[in-house]
């Protein structure tokens, strides 16, 4: 993971997105992560994904 730097501190950027499109950036992974479960729970049928936006796409997919 490669880390950017905002106001001196580093950080990783990720989004969240729902059926391929994004629905929202993250500063943090776990925010992010949060953010990708609660959509899992409110749309079950959709494909909920949480992508680090310095690498092309490796996912961790939010499925149970």
């Amino acid at each position: 993971m490669k880390n950017s730097l905002v106001n001196g501190v580093p950080h990783d950027e990720y989004l969240v997105q729902i059926d391929g499109i994004t629905a929202s950036e993250h500063l943090g992974f776990v925010e992010a992560l949060k953010v990708g479960l609660k959509l899992r729970q409110q749309h079950p049928q959709s494909d909920v994904k949480v992508l680090e936006t310095e690498t092309s796409p490796q996912a961790a997919d939010v499925r149970h």
